[in-house]
């Protein structure tokens, strides 16, 4: 699966396009994710394999470590702060958007926060 990547905001993130959510937090070396899917609704269920996908692409491909990495990440592709220590990039597929924010060392954790919106 293609994954664009960008640091800009070109779809609509109000809460009706909202398919669900899923926060990554780094313990003993690991991202472990934990899901947030609207999985009881039908229309919804279909979107739940594309968002492990993306979480699996986010955890090997985009972080594969924890702070040091949303670091490198962080200068690489010169994201810009929206808060304390967090940070926010957007990516799109065929089928989904998602906007992904990463929070240095919040609750003695790093985390990552994956919203996915319907396309359209």
């Amino acid at each position: 699966m293609k994954y664009v990547l960008s640091k800009q905001c070109s779809f609509s993130r109000n809460k009706d396009s909202l398919i669900g959510y899923t926060n990554l937090s780094f313990r003993n070396g690991v991202w472990i994710p934990q899901y947030h899917l609207n999985v009881d609704d039908t229309q919804y269920s279909v979107y739940e394999d594309k968002m492990q996908a993306f979480c699996k692409y986010v955890k090997d491909v985009i972080v594969p470590n924890g702070y040091e990495s949303i670091e490198y990440l962080v200068n690489r592709l010169n994201l810009k702060t929206i808060g304390l220590s967090r940070y926010q990039l957007y990516a799109s597929t065929d089928e989904a958007n998602f906007c992904i924010r990463f929070v240095k060392k919040m609750y003695a954790d790093d985390l990552i926060y994956i919203h996915m919106f319907r396309k359209g």
